[in-house]
């Protein structure tokens, strides 16, 4: 992406839609060019994760050296728990019910794939490589480190048969954002092994009750300080 400057913001460094939009009209931006596209995108899947799905903390990384990581950030578990009724029966072994104080210490990278097509096993196995690269893979790690797909379109076949047969904890989130830029999510989905590790957290409820509904994006900006922060982070290895 451009790294020209607007009130010496570098473009790339740019963490809501707002300013966004306002660079590319101050800067003549092609909206047909595909990284306007992408990059609008990645920013509405930023926005939406951060008002609807209990993530903070999110940073849109995006360039030439993100390792094939978008955005990256936490996600507070803690506030699905809170929503819950006392539990009559005790959760599996695999959930993280069982881990109390790693519900506040959940990181989240996430991939954007705004295509007009389906999700292939590809880019879920890509996804996987991702994972591995950025993150470490020891029992506890993978408790805590999730992996977040965004497309408009749900997976293939053989992309939901690598979906599930993965051994990297995915949530796949159908986001759709039309012209009002409302977001319209019509699908969130966990993988077998996210599944085993979230059961008891009531997420299925959650998700089930942001679909098909038309979601306003409008959420604060992050700091050009916080971003180079939080890329400092990336290698996490």
């Amino acid at each position: 992406m451009s790294t020209r400057r607007a009130s010496g913001v570098a473009a790339s460094s740019i963490q809501s839609v707002a300013a966004y939009l306002e660079y590319c009209a101050a800067h003549n931006i092609n909206l047909g060019s595909t990284v306007y596209k992408g990059t609008l995108y990645e920013l509405q899947c930023k926005e939406f994760m951060t008002q609807y799905l209990h993530c903070h903390q999110l940073v849109r990384v995006g360039g030439a050296y993100d390792n094939g990581v978008d955005i990256i950030g936490r996600w507070n578990l803690r506030q699905y728990k809170a929503k819950l009724p006392k539990l009559s029966v005790k959760p599996p072994s695999t959930s993280l019910l069982h881990y109390e104080k790693e519900l506040d210490q959940v990181s989240v990278i996430a991939q954007c794939k705004n295509v007009g097509t389906k999700i292939g096993a590809k880019v879920v196995r890509e996804l996987a490589g991702i994972y591995e690269y950025n993150l470490k893979r020891a029992p506890k790690t993978l408790r805590t480190n999730y992996m977040f797909l965004f497309s408009p379109h749900p997976l293939s076949d053989q992309g939901m048969k690598q979906w599930n047969t993965t051994d990297v904890p995915m949530v796949h989130v159908q986001l759709r954002v039309g012209s009002d830029a409302l977001a319209h999510c019509t699908g969130i989905h966990m993988n077998r092994l996210a599944v085993k590790q979230l059961t008891g957290l009531g997420l299925e409820a959650e998700f089930a009750g942001l679909l098909d509904t038309r979601h306003p994006l409008a959420p604060p900006a992050t700091s050009e300080a916080s971003v180079e922060a939080a890329m400092a982070k990336l290698s996490l290895k």
